[in-house]
C-alpha cells in the first residue's frame, strides 16, 4: 500500500467513525492527527472527511436508524473535532473555507433533517 492509498484508508476510517459515533476513538484519532502538525490541505481533507461522515449520519436518521439526540451527539462530536483542529488552521481560514457561515456543525443543522423529521425521538 502506498502513501495516497494508507491517507484514503485513514481518511475513510474517519469517515466512519463519525458515521458510527465512536466518539472516543474518534476524539483520539483527531489528536494524533494534530500532533503532526499536518499543514492546511491535510487538516481540510480531515474536514472532508468529517463532512461526509456526518452525511451518513444524516442518512441514517432519514432511514430511522438514528434519532435525533444521534444527530445532537454527532454534532457534540464535530464541535470538538473544530476545536481541536482550529490552532492547526486557524478560525479566519475555517470561515474563509466555510464562508463563514458553513462550518462543520452548522451543516448537521442546515440539512432538511429537522424539517422532515424534527418529531423523530428516540424511543425509551
Amino acid at each position: 500500500m502506498n502513501g495516497a492509498e494508507a491517507n484514503t484508508d485513514y481518511l475513510k476510517s474517519i469517515t466512519k467513525m463519525i458515521e458510527s459515533l465512536e466518539e472516543d476513538k474518534l476524539i483520539r484519532t483527531i489528536e494524533d492527527f494534530a500532533e503532526m502538525r499536518p499543514g492546511s490541505q491535510e487538516v481540510q481533507k480531515v474536514i472532508q472527511a468529517c463532512k461526509k461522515g456526518i452525511k451518513g449520519v444524516a442518512e441514517k436518521f432519514e432511514s430511522g436508524s438514528y434519532f435525533v439526540g444521534d444527530i445532537v451527539y454527532a454534532g457534540e462530536i464535530i464541535m470538538e473535532i473544530e476545536e481541536i483542529l482550529k490552532p492547526l488552521v486557524g478560525e479566519s481560514f475555517l470561515e474563509e473555507e466555510t464562508n463563514r457561515e458553513d462550518t462543520i456543525v452548522e451543516e448537521i443543522l442546515s440539512m432538511e433533517l429537522f424539517a422532515n423529521r424534527n418529531s423523530k425521538v428516540r424511543p425509551n
